[in-house]
């Protein structure tokens, strides 16, 4: 019997515990623009998936085919941008974001609304 239950623990010796030491983070590119009259209000943020990520973003407002306004920014794990543009009323405008997360391209997230 003392054979056993010593077989028994040294079997569960060898089982490997795996426990997670941290959380992994995913990256999260949200692009968002809301009016206020005639005022644009554009947002956009981009989270790496480590604090030590090099991401550098470019967000543009289109109205139609054409590019309004261009921004530029860049950082370490966390990237946030938030800017104003004035526009015309009745029309619908794109907020897009393009990020790079260290050197590799993200696919291109974005928003359209229309400013009533």
């Amino acid at each position: 019997m003392k054979k056993i239950i010593l077989l028994v623990a040294m079997f569960m010796l060898m089982i490997p515990d795996t426990v997670n030491a941290a959380i992994p983070r995913y990256s999260n590119i949200r692009p968002s623009i809301e009016f206020d009259g005639t005022i644009a209000y554009c947002t956009a943020s981009v989270m790496g998936e480590s604090a030590k990520d090099e991401i550098d973003i470019v967000v543009k407002l289109w109205k139609g085919k054409s590019c309004i306004a261009t921004w530029k920014k860049s950082g370490e794990g966390y990237v946030s941008l938030s800017k104003s543009k004035t526009v015309e009323k009745n029309y619908e405008y794109t907020l897009t974001l393009d990020a790079k997360i260290n050197g590799k391209t993200r696919p291109t997230a974005s928003v359209t609304a229309k400013c009533k």
